[in-house]
Order: structure tokens, then sequence, then C-alpha cells
């Protein structure tokens, strides 16, 4: 019987959300601050480091054109000096030929004329080095003159010289 059961009863599904949202926002954490510091400072030693391979780079370059600008200039005094050599040799000759010289100043003209060779022979090897390191360094070509780069100007005093150089080194900045 229904009435005695009391109430009627509805059964249906149930429907229950729960949920849990935590928010955490940290607005001073005194321990980060010296890292940051840090790292901004690793930032501007790394800027240097790089201004410094730069300038390194720089004075690389520089140092092979001077080098081989220097074994140019061997090779043609050298060369120059071989020349000379060969023309003392052939004025020995007439003088031995003479009767003016003895033979001794001959063969001494011959030593002479051989040292020159050996020592044009060192430079062009000297020039074949200069090159390579040229070529390396600045992957230019090496084959071609060079001219000497007009000389600097330098400062009159003291002063003027700090002044430029805090104005283009940057070690010194």
């Amino acid at each position: 019987d229904p009435d005695t059961l009391g109430e009627p009863m509805v059964i249906q599904r149930k429907n229950f959300w729960q949920g849990n949202l935590t928010v955490n926002q940290t607005l001073f954490d005194g321990a980060a601050y010296p890292l940051l510091r840090g790292a901004y400072k690793n930032a501007k030693a790394a800027r240097l480091d790089e201004q410094r391979v730069d300038q390194q780079i720089r004075a690389a370059a520089a140092q092979v054109y001077y080098r081989l600008l220097a074994a140019q200039r061997l090779v043609e005094i050298r060369e120059e000096n071989l020349e000379i050599t060969k023309h003392q040799l052939e004025l020995v000759d007439r003088r031995v030929a003479a009767g003016l010289a003895p033979r001794r100043d001959k063969l001494q003209a011959q030593l002479r004329v051989s040292q020159a060779e050996r020592d044009r022979k060192s430079a062009v090897e000297s020039l074949v080095g200069a090159q390579e390191a040229f070529t390396q360094v600045t992957r230019l070509p090496s084959d071609q003159p060079l001219e000497m780069p007009p000389l600097l100007n330098p400062p009159d005093t003291l002063e003027q010289a700090r002044a430029m150089a805090e104005d283009r080194r940057f070690d010194i900045q």
C-alpha cells in the first residue's frame, strides 16, 4: 500500500561539482636579486669578451698584413742584392782577366753570388709562408702586391692620447 510507505521517493541522477583553485604569486624573492644581478654581469662580461675577441681578430689581420708586406719587400731587396752581386762578379771577372786582381777575388765574388741566391730563396720561402697565413686569416688572395698604409699621426699630449684611447678602446672604457 502506498499510503503506508510514507512520502513518495523520486530517484534521479545526482549532479555534484567540487573544485579547488589556488593561485600562488610571489611578489618579491630576496634570493633572486643576487642571481639577477649576476646574470646581468655575466651578460656584460660576454659582450666585453666578444669585443676583446674582435680586437684580437683585427690585430691578427693587421699582423699578417704587415708580415706579408715585409716579406714582399724582402724578396724585392734580395733580388736587387742578387743582381748587384752578379754585376760585381762580372767586374771581378774582368779585373782577373786583365791581371789586375788575383783569382781568389773571383772565388769570393762567386761565393757572394751563391750566398745572395740562398738569401733570395729564403726570402721567397718566407713570402710563401706569409701568403698562406694572410689567406688563412683574411680569406683574401695574397698574390697581389700590398701598399704601405699611411702612418698615423700620434697625439701631441698625454691627455689627447688618453682621450683617444677612452673613445676607441672598449677595454679602457
